[in-house]
């Protein structure tokens, strides 16, 4: 495996290669074709005496080995993993919306100074089919009841009890820089949302909307760094709870900490 220079942009890089179950390499007694910290790592099965080499992992790293500047907790301790979750956001196939350069007419730009009406997909009832896999969606949603990037609307069953063979899925897909949410599930039972990534949206980002939806899966999924939106109380932040009034009784006075988060 051959280091590529362009990983780095400032500083150099250069490679750890250990085995699987975690031996340094120059520890393995095998032959290298090449272990080079600055060209990378090649072992070869005909130059070894038994004739095959072992199952390696080679990493990558930027600037000079050293002690990092910042502690890390990589590890476990008592009993708590505090190694940090990692997503990748960047797929082959990007879905994106087309954005304006700023917040315009009456679309919450008391609250954001950028524009908020992204693209969205809906299935609705009696849609044909969706499996929606191993794409990126970047700029969806809008701040605006019923658009969300994915969004399945009263759709019923949507597993082999609604006749749907193979059962719906969302699978390995990233959802980032959303405007409203990430996956939304509405009067919709049996979805499969599986290895998604949701980072930096508005909102609630995995959201079952009204409550009795049933056998909706969310497995193996993250979500990060979800900001305040102002659709819903439990989205707003204090100021947005303060300002958002509209249908209250008379003489309501908001109290965020209460009525909102």
């Amino acid at each position: 495996m051959q280091a590529d220079q362009s990983l780095c942009l400032k500083t150099s890089n250069h490679t750890q290669v250990v085995t699987v179950n975690g031996i340094p390499a120059s520890r393995t007694g095998e032959v290298f074709h090449m272990h080079d910290q600055d060209y990378g790592f090649v072992c070869r099965n005909k130059d070894q005496a038994n004739g095959i080499c072992q199952n390696y992992k080679v990493r990558f790293l930027c600037g000079k080995p050293g002690k990092a500047k910042y502690l890390h907790m990589g590890t476990e301790v008592d009993g708590v993993d505090m190694r940090a979750e990692v997503g990748v956001l960047s797929r082959n196939i990007v879905i994106m919306g087309e954005m304006e350069d700023h917040c315009y007419g009456d679309n919450a730009c008391k609250f954001f100074e950028f524009d908020t009406v992204g693209g969205h997909i809906k299935m609705g009832v009696g849609f044909k089919a969706a499996h929606i896999e191993g794409v990126e969606l970047k700029h969806m949603g809008q701040q605006s009841m019923g658009h969300y990037p994915i969004h399945f609307h009263m759709t019923g069953d949507l597993d082999e009890k609604g006749g749907y063979n193979p059962p719906t899925y969302v699978k390995g897909i990233s959802i980032h820089e959303s405007f409203s949410r990430c996956v939304t599930i509405h009067g919709s039972n049996g979805l499969l949302v599986k290895d998604v990534i949701g980072y930096k949206t508005l909102g609630h980002c995995f959201f079952t909307e009204d409550g009795p939806e049933e056998r909706n899966t969310f497995d193996h999924c993250l979500g990060l760094l979800v900001k305040a939106g102002t659709l819903l109380p439990s989205d707003r932040d204090s100021k947005m709870c303060r300002s958002i009034t509209e249908g209250v009784y008379p003489g309501y006075i908001p109290k965020p900490r209460q009525d909102c988060k």
